[in-house]
């Protein structure tokens, strides 16, 4: 999805009030900034919850992350985007995903307009392909994965799929852990290096 730069919307003109007593009130500019300030009062939007256990702002790239960015040719722009305690369902072989629900992302800019147009084009696909990426863990070991989009309980969700159930084995992964995702670019290709947060 782009990032909240470029996704600011101008106010809609279709959700300021209509209604006929809004004709008769006096149509003078003082009248009308008080009516706009106290629409703009009840329109007030929730914030997502953030969890006090992960504090993301100012945290450093891992050195591990580094030390790959600098071996590996055309690796590029390390981004933290998401960090999680992982449910039951996020190993459990049989789901075979781990779950990103939108209200978590730390950042949401880690996509191209070309790779959100794929993700966005899959979601009415009814084979759902997902957009290609590699995956990468501390020890360097690569897994081919999808990212896909999809809603679950009435809420947009990313899912690394095809290769999860791979990473859950490899990294012994458990119900209860935390992880972070970071994204990063190699040769352009959209890539993913999860660190376990002991």
């Amino acid at each position: 999805i782009p990032s909240d730069t470029q996704t600011k919307n101008p106010q809609n003109p279709s959700s300021l009030s209509t209604s006929s007593s809004c004709l008769t009130e006096n149509n003078n500019t003082s009248s009308r900034k008080r009516r706009a300030a106290q629409e703009g009062k009840q329109r007030s939007f929730k914030k997502a919850k953030v969890s006090p256990l992960f504090t993301w702002e100012g945290k450093e790239t891992p050195e591990w992350m580094i030390q790959l960015l600098r071996n590996t040719k055309g690796a590029a722009d390390p981004l933290l985007i998401f960090e999680k305690t992982l449910f039951e369902t996020d190993v459990k072989p049989s789901q075979s995903r781990l779950s990103i629900p939108f209200h978590k992302l730390i950042r949401n800019d880690f996509l191209t307009l070309a790779e959100s147009r794929i993700i966005e084009e899959d979601i009415s696909n009814r084979e759902k392909m997902g957009l290609g990426a590699v995956l990468v863990d501390q020890g360097s070991k690569k897994w081919g994965v999808f990212l896909k989009r999809w809603e679950m309980n009435g809420s947009w969700n990313y899912a690394l799929v095809c290769g999860w159930n791979d990473v859950v084995k490899a990294n012994g992964l458990k119900d209860g852990d935390n992880i972070s995702l970071w994204s990063f670019r190699c040769r352009g290709v959209l890539s993913f290096a999860l660190v376990p947060l002991r």
